[in-house]
């Protein structure tokens, strides 16, 4: 079996920097990247961009400081959002650059991780024919499919939150005849914006609005379908808000604004009042009552506790014009069933349509096993639990929407626990051995930032013991719990204004804001 000094898992913007950072401080290590897809990315990978896709982040916010995105290179001017292509070239150009792309295996996915003692992490892997790959079918092996194991004497799981999709199943669905997809495969069935007449988009996510817009911007027709069961409609703003036209990505790395936690007095004030005031701006800014259609984007709960649940307006035109002409038609009801090219809604409602696109989010769980069976619980990862016996009210505690359940044929996740990760990388329970670490598991709006500091920390763990380990895990998972119970907070970590504080930076003033 061959050992690797490092494997890390997906080559996306977690992937790429933790690797390039170890090998900074570990040149001569052996590093290598396991990546599922063909191309380098992870969610910006080729095969995942559609037309239109773009960052909410605009030019500035979105790269690694020691590889400037400058708009020279990639045609993209201050002030304007990034399109989805020149991010993949971006990301593409960086590893290539560091020497990191000649280490990344595409066409692998990693299947499972069995702890070996001391020595580190057995990895069984599969693996398949890919245009990168270093293997392809053979007469005894047609559908090019390898299984091998290695052992990784550390590991970085870089799967991020966004990996496996969640697919609701429909009652019906083998009488639709047309296709059924999820969201992450848009890029792969992009002949559906030639060939569809009418199409249903399920979902009240950025996400949904990107396909919703994606079609309409060519005249097919949508039914945008937000579930009356669900979470609602995002939040969603243009780029610059509030009076004082602020770009969020940047405000929230501001010392006012961090200084202002909502643990004072002083700091509840001037965070009620900022999310207030954005609040009205964005009602207003949008006009959502100007057309019955729109009016039902209207969010179902406050800004404040939805965390990093929201998108901005980053396309060419104008989205809501699109719903005011009756392109696209807003249905607040859940899908009864699907019948021969119909979408069939608990109100009654029958939807024709040529495709169903299903922007329903993403499992919270990594997309590989941890063996032996039963050690989720010790590593501090996501599995059942029930409300203590000692507190039974608890397990009557009210949801978010009283008419809330979950998708057809998907399992419910209030008996999950939280993570419990360390900074929200390094398992507590496995601090001795220092030979793993999460990559991009919690959400925040300054990702580029946020996993170079990670990375560095991470590099230093590998080599460090770390103090207050359990404490923390606990304070900073729970802090996302409760400050964001209508948004990703209640599933695994989050953070808007928490972020300054979370990267370990000092909130004092140098001369600047």
């Amino acid at each position: 079996m061959d050992q690797i000094d490092l494997v890390v898992i997906r080559a996306g913007f977690h992937g790429l920097i933790f690797a390039k950072t170890y090998l900074d401080v570990h040149p001569s290590a052996n590093v290598t990247i396991y990546n599922t897809a063909s191309s380098v990315g992870g969610v910006w990978a080729k095969e995942n961009l559609y037309p239109g896709l773009k960052t909410n982040n605009m030019l500035g916010t979105y790269e690694f400081s020691d590889y400037p995105m400058d708009s020279e290179t990639y045609g993209v001017k201050i002030g304007e959002h990034i399109p989805g292509t020149v991010v993949h070239r971006y990301l593409t150009n960086f590893a290539e650059h560091f020497g990191i792309y000649k280490r990344i295996r595409f066409g692998m996915r990693v299947e499972s991780a069995e702890r070996r003692g001391g020595e580190g992490w057995v990895l069984t892997t599969s693996s398949f024919a890919s245009s990168n790959s270093s293997f392809s079918p053979t007469s005894s092996n047609p559908n090019g499919v390898e299984r091998t194991q290695v052992l990784a004497t550390k590991l970085i799981v870089a799967t991020s939150l966004m990996t496996d999709p969640i697919m609701p199943k429909f009652q019906g669905r083998e009488d639709f005849e047309a296709p059924v997809f999820h969201s992450k495969y848009f890029g792969r069935n992009l002949d559906t914006l030639e060939t569809a007449e009418r199409v249903t988009v399920l979902g009240g996510m950025k996400s949904a609005f990107d396909v919703a817009y994606a079609y309409a911007s060519r005249g097919v027709r949508v039914d945008m379908v937000v579930r009356e069961s669900g979470h609602g409609p995002i939040w969603i703003a243009p780029p610059h808000a509030t009076p004082i036209k602020l770009q969020v990505e940047k405000l929230i790395t501001t010392r006012l604004i961090t200084g202002s936690a909502p643990a004072t007095f002083i700091g509840r004030y001037l965070i009620n009042k900022f999310w207030s005031t954005l609040e009205s701006d964005i009602l207003h800014l949008n006009d959502y009552d100007s057309h019955p259609e729109t009016a039902k984007f209207k969010l179902w709960t406050k800004m404040f506790f939805i965390g990093s649940i929201n998108g901005v307006l980053n396309y060419e035109n104008d989205i809501f014009d699109l719903v005011r002409n009756g392109t696209v038609r807003v249905h607040i009801s859940d899908i009864a069933s699907l019948g021969r090219k119909t979408v069939n809604l608990m109100n009654g409602e029958m939807l024709r349509s040529d495709n169903l696109i299903c922007c329903t989010g993403w499992k919270h769980t990594p997309p590989l096993t941890f063996l032996p069976a039963g050690i989720e619980t010790s590593l501090g990862l996501p599995h059942s639990v029930e409300p203590d016996s000692r507190f039974p009210s608890l397990r009557d505690a009210p949801p978010g929407n009283l008419k809330g359940k979950p998708l057809p044929g998907v399992s419910p996740r209030e008996n999950m626990s939280l993570y419990q990760l360390y900074r929200f990388m390094v398992l507590p329970s496995f601090i001795a051995t220092r030979d793993i670490a999460f990559a991009g598991h919690m959400l925040s709006i300054l990702t580029p930032t946020r996993v170079q500091i990670q990375a560095l920390w991470t590099s230093a763990f590998f080599s460090d013991e770390m103090e207050e380990v359990r404490y923390e895990a606990v304070l900073w998972n729970r802090l996302g719990r409760w400050s964001f119970p209508q948004g990703w907070g209640v599933r695994f970590p989050e953070s808007v204004f928490e972020e300054v504080a979370y990267l370990g930076c000092k909130v004092r003033r140098k001369g600047s804001w």
